[in-house]
């Protein structure tokens, strides 16, 4: 494969604000054999009209009923001709290199016969909508080889910086639709547990937005919290075993527990609270006054754990 063929997938819902940046960013890359694909997601805005507007014979724009970014993700892939299939989110943006340094990398693996086995994964830089001159990136372990350890805990990866090469999808299967949110850790479990290696390259080739009205938002954590825990009970059931060390999932879930209670709390469900603390802490007093933990010094507890700002 001289040139592989690379499926970029975009999946958009009520873009407008951000899909010209975004395609641009894909058209625009140093790498050129390019399939793009825009999987609207039932856009009620522009969306539609600014994809045309950047038609060209590497994009093809498909509508469908909205039903998530799973959902959407998967939609793209049974379209998708690539050798290589990587993903961007409507509101962020690659580096221009992004493409091309994805490609040579699982290129050389390939020549060692790994083509089938590799996932590769970059950095990406975050900036809040507010603050676009400031970068940080997500606290956390790079890691490469299974990193089904890893993976316990934190989903570690954007889906934004992975490249999958397309046998991937067909022997793992595609993106489970009805999780939304963590349809992508889900993925990488999946992945692991089927014998995919991720390896890390050390490139900020990704740029995401983090948005106020996000999924991600805080507003938002004790549901996402209750949701990975969920996935994580029904991904990784028991104790398995990598490089002869034994992993206790259940470990890294009472943490997550742990993480759901402290979302209560911050976000003022003081009565989910106080369930979800005592299912980590059995011992803990029903009727204790939380006055004292204030939800701003929670958040920033929250936000100090999640995150290392860095200035560039």
């Amino acid at each position: 494969m001289l040139d592989p063929l690379v499926s970029v997938i975009i999946p958009a819902y009520n873009a407008e604000r951000f899909i010209a940046r975004s395609l641009r960013s894909v058209l625009d890359q140093t790498y050129r054999n390019l399939q793009v694909i825009v999987v609207d997601d039932g856009s009620t805005d522009l969306t539609a009209r600014i994809v045309r507007r950047h038609m060209e014979p590497r994009l093809r724009y498909i509508r469908q009923a909205n039903a998530g970014p799973g959902a959407a993700r998967n939609t793209g892939i049974k379209l998708a001709q690539g050798d290589y299939i990587t993903f961007l989110d409507a509101d962020d943006y690659y580096q221009a290199e992004k493409v091309e340094t994805q490609v040579a990398f699982l290129r050389v693996r390939a020549l060692g016969g790994w083509q089938r086995n590799t996932i590769a994964y970059c950095d990406a830089l975050h900036y809040e909508s507010g603050r676009p001159e400031r970068f940080y990136r997500r606290r956390g372990p790079r890691p490469s080889g299974n990193i089904l350890p890893w993976l316990m805990g934190e989903p570690l990866i954007n889906p934004n910086t992975v490249m999958y090469p397309r046998k991937a999808f067909e022997v793992v299967g595609l993106f489970d639709p009805t999780y939304n949110f963590p349809e992508e850790w889900a993925m990488y479990i999946r992945a692991c547990r089927a014998g995919f290696e991720f390896v890390y390259q050390a490139r900020d080739l990704v740029v995401v937005q983090v948005r106020p009205d996000s999924m991600i938002k805080w507003e938002n954590q004790p549901e996402l919290r209750a949701r990975t825990i969920a996935m994580l009970e029904r991904l990784l059931p028991e104790p398995f075993e990598v490089d002869g060390q034994i992993y206790d999932p259940e470990v890294a879930r009472q943490r997550l527990r742990m993480k759901l209670a402290l979302a209560y709390l911050a976000t003022g469900r003081r009565r989910e609270f106080i369930a979800a603390i005592r299912d980590v802490l059995p011992w803990w007093p029903a009727t204790v006054p939380l006055a004292a933990a204030p939800r701003w010094a929670v958040r920033a507890y929250w936000r100090m754990n999640r995150l290392r700002s860095v200035d560039f």
